[in-house]
């Protein structure tokens, strides 16, 4: 596999289950390494009385690209698009806006442009830099899906990994230097254009259709397409975009 990006949720055939990686006896394990008396509550006196106070709890600073909800349906490709027959797959699908104060913030506290990750596949960063870069970059939104068939012994085997970003500004034009810069080949004929990524067998290995105001890209793992039918994704998944709203 070329890269993980995260899995909170697996959803197989319309079903979520959330899943913890943290067996129960880890867990334990920590909470009995805490000394109890960090777990005590500070006692304060007032007027010889016994008064209890709590902490007030501390809410982590907000991240840009951290506010995500479902993708408007029938917006991103699904299970039955991409396996028809195929009964086991897990999928998770998100929409995250960039055009919030806090990615404003957080692309003018940016003291260094983030590293092109060319590795990950489109759009070429890696997290947790990716949404923050994007908001750099122009991209106002960002709508994710992950499709994953799970092979017979549980295991992967095969994935494909789906971002359709709304852009403004600059941005195709910075999303298109990244894919010439992680050694995209532009197909002729084609407009909006579409740059492939491939890999040291010649397999393609990202697909991208670079648009005015929306990108769509398709990054696939494992050896169970061939190419045609990678650009035939990528034309369902833009087909599909093309419902979406725009911002």
């Amino acid at each position: 596999m070329r890269r993980s990006r995260g899995w909170p949720a697996y959803r197989s055939r319309g079903r979520f289950a959330y899943v913890t990686r943290r067996p129960v006896a880890i867990v334990l394990a920590v909470l009995l390494a805490v000394p109890l008396g960090a777990c005590a509550p500070e006692v304060v006196r007032v007027d010889s009385a016994p008064r209890t106070t709590l902490a007030a709890d501390s809410a982590p600073p907000a991240v840009c690209g951290s506010t995500s909800g479902p993708p408007v349906p029938g917006t991103l490709l699904s299970a039955v698009d991409v396996w028809p027959d195929a009964g086991d797959v897990a999928a998770i699908a998100s929409d995250t806006p960039l055009t919030g104060v806090v990615c404003r913030r957080a692309v003018l506290d940016s003291v260094a442009p983030s590293p092109v990750s060319c590795s990950d596949g489109f759009p070429f960063f890696g997290q947790p830099s990716l949404p923050t870069a994007l908001a750099g970059l122009g991209v106002t939104d960002i709508r994710q899906a992950d499709l994953v068939r799970v092979g017979p012994n549980r295991t992967d085997s095969a994935q494909v990994t789906e971002y359709v970003l709304t852009l403004a500004g600059p941005a195709a034009a910075g999303l298109e230097a990244l894919a010439v810069q992680c050694n995209g080949s532009q197909l002729p004929d084609i407009q909006p254009p579409v740059y492939t990524i491939r890999d040291a067998t010649g397999e393609i290995t990202d697909a991208v259709r670079l648009g005015y105001d929306v990108a769509v890209g398709l990054s696939f793992a494992g050896h169970e397409f061939n190419d045609a039918t990678k650009l035939a994704l990528l034309n369902r998944a833009v087909d599909l975009a093309s419902f979406a709203p725009s911002g």
